[in-house]
């Protein structure tokens, strides 16, 4: 069971930083401990404190950095894939706090009722390649409908052809992006604007070309110890000009934005200032819909076992684009889940279920044994009334099992 955020100790350790001058501005370095470095722990957090000040007091006389190595290296980020579902209601969860219902059903109106959007109950992120020369018809489409991305159109190159377009990545439905169909804006409401927003944007993105930028790094001896600025350089905007006053999908949160000085092995910098902080590590952050919705579709990645990691990945998570929002609108009909502003968590009921039902039925192992049994019915190795009745044997099994643990407790 995921352990939530109320049930969290917080760990505290130290951070050690120095503010080192750039010539043009000033940039900061972390100190990095070394391979038998005292005061660490399992992380490599340092956490003695009587190490952090033997370190600070070394450390703050120091004025001067010697620089090791230097490495800047070029990288490119290609466009974000379309919409599927599980994607959009994790957008639109962090950028305006819809539930997953919500995100359903208003991509739903967009596409039965205006014609605006195309099948929204897709897990895929891929577009037919037939379907590219539709572009100047879609993005017209979009300037028409959407008043804000009129200028974005002008400015998009329909002959570039992102990777998003790939037909042996095409599922049962492709991604989700808006029709060649202008509407009227003011036919529709807030939440089909803000929806239909969403889908523009992403799909406009494929027609600007790929993100540029020099991934930077700088190695310093201060005071004997090692310590490393990190940095990135836009050299070309690319696809994220479309993003330039919104959330940007693929932000890379790893990489510092801040500029690192043009300097060689054996340069010399001034160290403007050293510190050490006391932090405390964080909580796992409170689940939203969207995070949740992600999470049910990607549960093979906190499963270890291989055979069941694999049924769960291919069987496509916990239920499908189709139902995952039903299934989290269910348990909030019920009482199990609650909502506190975007957040999503287990309601005291919710959690005295969790004590109360065996470990193997709250297992996402569970789904995976279910999964290889369908697959046998349907590789033909097994009978789907074999199937049926081993089901029922395993539920009259834990109702007697949870019978017998509501009597002990009588």
């Amino acid at each position: 069971m995921r352990v939530g955020p109320e049930n969290f100790k917080a760990v505290p350790y130290f951070v050690i930083k120095a503010e080192v001058s750039g010539g043009r501005g000033s940039f900061t370095a972390l100190w990095k401990p070394s391979d038998q470095q005292e005061g660490l722990d399992s992380e490599g957090r340092l956490v003695n404190s009587a190490v952090a000040k033997s370190l600070s007091d070394k450390l703050k006389p120091t004025k001067t950095a010697v620089v090791r190595t230097t490495e800047t290296v070029a990288k490119k980020l290609a466009q974000p894939r379309a919409f599927s579902l599980a994607d959009i209601q994790l957008e639109a969860s962090n950028k305006y706090g819809f539930s997953a219902q919500e995100t359903l059903d208003t991509c739903q109106s967009l596409y039965e009722i205006h014609k605006a959007a195309s099948y929204p109950r897709s897990d895929c992120q891929y577009l037919p390649e037939s379907q590219f020369n539709d572009a100047p018809k879609v993005l017209a489409a979009i300037a028409k409908t959407c008043p804000k991305l009129r200028e974005l159109v002008l400015k998009a190159d329909p002959t570039i052809k992102s990777q998003t377009w790939n037909d042996k990545k095409i599922t049962a439905h492709h991604g989700i992006i808006p029709t060649q169909l202008p509407v009227d804006w003011a036919a529709l409401n807030d939440k089909e604007q803000k929806i239909y927003e969403l889908i523009g944007l992403r799909y406009l993105a494929q027609f600007f070309p790929v993100h540029q930028f020099n991934s930077c790094s700088i190695d310093l001896d201060l005071g004997s110890e090692l310590f490393v600025g990190k940095g990135k350089t836009v050299t070309s905007l690319g696809w994220k000009i479309v993003y330039e006053h919104q959330t940007d999908p693929d932000s890379d949160k790893t990489e510092s934005d801040q500029i690192l000085p043009s300097a060689k092995s054996g340069d010399i910098l001034k160290v403007l200032k050293t510190e050490t902080k006391n932090e405390l590590t964080k909580p796992p952050a409170y689940f939203t819909e969207g995070t949740l919705i992600a999470a049910m579709e990607k549960i093979h990645t906190v499963v270890d076992n291989p055979e069941y990691k694999k049924y769960l990945k291919e069987g496509d998570g916990i239920g499908t684009p189709a139902t995952r929002a039903a299934i989290i609108s269910e348990l909030k009909r019920k009482g199990y889940l609650e909502t506190k502003g975007k957040k999503i968590c287990a309601s005291s009921d919710g959690i005295e279920l969790l004590k109360l039902v065996p470990e193997l039925v709250r297992n996402p192992i569970l789904t995976a044994v279910f999964e290889r049994k369908l697959r046998d019915v349907e590789s033909g190795k097994s009978t789907l009334s074999s199937f049926i009745e081993s089901q029922q044997k395993f539920i009259l099994q834990e109702i007697n099992k949870a019978k017998a643990i509501n009597n002990g407790l009588q």
